[in-house]
Formats: structure tokens, C-alpha cells, sequence
């Protein structure tokens, strides 16, 4: 009995460093977005798209990025480049059909990339990006942020304003008694992602505050057909 727990805590400990390692490796992918341009000297290696296949596996888009990432690591590659981003509305969760290329970057252009200060400079406003993929439902309707009044229709990538710091209700149409509160400091950027879900008759609007890290990415990445 003794040696059948060494030997499944061996094999635990194992997985877990293989995990860290594999971390690791995908963390040292760099990735481009579509507005992103790659280094002159990068090296192409081959192109790889996502489709409706891989939908199926209902991917999110940062799982499809760590999906990307292994298969430039496969490839031998340092870096992808996303050329193609089409991003669907679903009945349960967004899905997203991408396009990228691996490359081979000069390991001292990367280094360069990963320097850049990020950081937000101080302004007297903050910044609220709201949008909603295409696809699905399509019904429009109000998104309301305090006193503000967004109409909400497929395709909608927009950016908001605000200049005072406080905390804000957040509802669709008339249900204010369905209100998601956020605390919105000047000098930041919030996302707001809207949809519909499944109703007995038809969608039923909602949205969502995201995480800053994939806001900004699904919103950044994102090109809507009309505007």
C-alpha cells in the first residue's frame, strides 16, 4: 500500500512539473495581433486556420491563442501573427474563427516587443469599450450605464467616454432591477460584452463586464463588418 502512494505521488509531482513546463513554453510564444506588425526579418513558417470544426469544441478566444501557441511551438516557431479574426455570436457562449501565421522573430525584436511600457497614461476620463459580436439574435436593445443610453445591435464595437469617477448602474431596456454595479476609476479602460441568450419566443439580451486581459483582447481584435 506504501509504495502504491509513492508511486501515485511520484506520477502527480511529474504531471505537475510537466505542467509548468508546458506553461512556461507558451508563455514564451509572442503574439501579434491583427492591427500588430511583425518585424521586418521575421520568418514565415506556415498558416494555420480555425474553423467551424474547432468551433465545435466551443474554444474560447483565449483558449484558441494557447491552442495557437502549441502549434508554434510544434512548428519550431517564436511567435504568431493573427491575420483573420471572425468572432460569432452563439446561443451559449461566443465563438471565434481565426487565421494566423508562426514566425521565426529575432530573438532581440521580441525582446524589444515585450519591453514596450504598456502601461495607460493618466486622463480625465475614463473609457468604456462595449461590444457585440454578429450572429445570433437579431434584436436590438438598450444597454443603460447610469444616465447613459447605448443602443445595442449586431456588429457593434463602440467606444465610451465617461468623466466622472463613481460607481455606475449597469442594466438592459427596463429591467433595472437587474443591475451589475462597476466602480469606474478615470484613467481606465472597462469592456462591456453584449449578446442575447436563448428565451422561450426569442433572445433575451445580456451583457457582461469583462476581465480587463480578455476584454481587451476580444475587443482589440475584433472588426465589425458595418459600423
Amino acid at each position: 500500500m506504501k509504495k502504491l502512494i509513492i508511486l501515485l505521488l511520484l506520477i502527480s509531482f511529474s504531471c505537475k512539473i510537466g505542467q509548468n513546463e508546458y506553461q512556461t513554453k507558451n508563455e514564451n510564444i509572442t503574439v501579434y495581433n491583427i492591427n500588430d506588425q511583425v518585424p521586418i526579418n521575421s520568418k514565415k513558417i506556415r498558416s494555420i486556420k480555425y474553423n467551424r470544426n474547432i468551433i465545435k469544441k466551443n474554444l474560447d478566444y483565449d483558449s484558441l491563442i494557447e491552442k495557437a501557441k502549441e502549434e508554434a511551438i510544434k512548428n519550431n516557431g517564436n511567435a504568431i501573427k493573427i491575420v483573420y479574426h471572425k468572432p460569432l455570436e452563439g446561443n451559449r457562449k461566443s465563438i471565434h474563427i481565426i487565421k494566423f501565421d508562426i514566425l521565426k522573430v529575432n530573438s532581440s525584436q521580441i525582446d524589444n516587443k515585450r519591453d514596450v511600457d504598456d502601461s495607460i497614461k493618466f486622463n480625465d476620463y475614463a473609457n468604456i469599450n462595449i461590444y457585440r459580436y454578429g450572429g445570433g439574435y437579431f434584436i436590438g436593445y438598450e444597454l443603460h450605464i447610469g444616465d447613459s443610453v447605448v443602443k445595442i445591435r449586431n456588429n457593434l464595437k463602440i467606444t465610451i467616454k465617461v468623466k466622472k469617477a463613481a460607481k455606475y448602474l449597469i442594466w438592459v431596456n427596463n429591467k433595472k432591477e437587474e443591475t451589475v454595479e462597476l466602480d469606474i476609476l478615470l484613467g481606465k479602460d472597462y469592456y462591456i460584452k453584449c449578446g442575447t441568450k436563448v428565451g422561450f419566443f426569442a433572445g433575451i439580451p445580456e451583457f457582461k463586464v469583462m476581465d480587463n486581459t480578455l476584454g481587451k483582447k476580444e475587443f482589440d481584435s475584433f472588426f465589425p463588418r458595418k459600423q
